[in-house]
């Protein structure tokens, strides 16, 4: 099973949660470029995640990673019950590895009454959900020293990092590695679930949400910053991995959520578009 490497901030930013009770057995989505899932099940299936299918027992945890393609089978009767939070990875916390599947076990029951909680007070604060969700995930997730990492991984995040600017392309990350694009990809599906087309889009993305709400650059500056070689490329692109035009991040109407799944509408906190 898959293991992600990410940092748990004390303050995990929860973008978007919700618990369902769906009557359809199939549910197919692509997760939000900028966002993490966290989904808890509290129903029996398969689910495939970009490709890969694995089966999902009552109070399993999946982790799904920014971008992924993926499918949930339900099987038994409906209502097909789930809780989900959409989060951002921070810059700096705890660095832990998540395995993309783990079970709660006798806990599950226990976090999603603690859950239900969080969403109920949802309206006036969402620090109990943020609290759960992180506490759920570390629950599951174990030291970065258990697993060694890819070094080639390593240093091509150190590439995509320092020439950004460039609107650099897979291609071009491959051939200072030294290795083909096929190769490339395929460590860093091992290592993220992502292809490294996926993770330069996040990168873009998380660069371009930090620029517009945290500096003084110019919009077009901030366009120059992410790769993008006009406005108007970044303009499309904001609007598509962010859910709002760079002059409305900036002014601060950002939407509440933007993990757009049509089957997600009926969300406890009303929030999730």
């Amino acid at each position: 099973m898959r293991l992600y490497r990410m940092n748990l901030a004390e303050d995990l930013p929860v973008v978007g949660s919700g618990a369902f009770g769906d009557n359809q057995p199939v549910l197919a989505w692509t997760q939000a470029i900028e966002h993490w899932q966290g989904l808890h099940s509290l129903s029996e299936g398969e689910f495939t995640v970009n490709g890969e299918t694995f089966t999902v027992r009552v109070n399993d945890l999946v982790i799904i990673p920014p971008g992924s393609r993926c499918e949930a089978r339900w099987q038994g009767d409906p209502p097909y019950v789930y809780n989900f939070f959409s989060f951002r990875v921070a810059g700096a916390g705890t660095m832990r590895l998540l395995p993309q599947l783990a079970g709660l076990g006798g806990a599950g029951d226990f976090w999603n009454i603690e859950f239900r909680k969080g969403l109920a007070e949802s309206r006036t604060t969402k620090a109990h959900v943020n609290t759960v969700a992180r506490a759920m995930l570390w629950s599951v997730s174990r030291p970065v020293e258990l697993v060694r990492r890819n070094p080639i991984v390593g240093l091509a995040e150190k590439i995509i990092e320092d020439r950004l600017p460039e609107g650099l392309k897979v291609a071009a990350v491959a051939r200072e590695l030294g290795i083909s694009v096929s190769q490339l990809g395929r460590h860093f599906l091992q290592e993220h679930g992502i292809t490294p087309k996926q993770f330069i889009q996040l990168a873009q993305a998380r660069k371009a949400e930090e620029l517009l709400t945290t500096s003084t650059l110019s919009i077009k500056q901030v366009a120059a910053q992410c790769g993008f070689g006009d406005l108007h490329q970044l303009n499309r692109f904001a609007r598509l991995r962010l859910g709002a035009s760079p002059r409305a991040i900036r002014a601060g109407n950002m939407p509440k959520d933007i993990y757009r799944i049509e089957q997600y509408k009926r969300s406890l906190d009303g929030e999730t578009r």
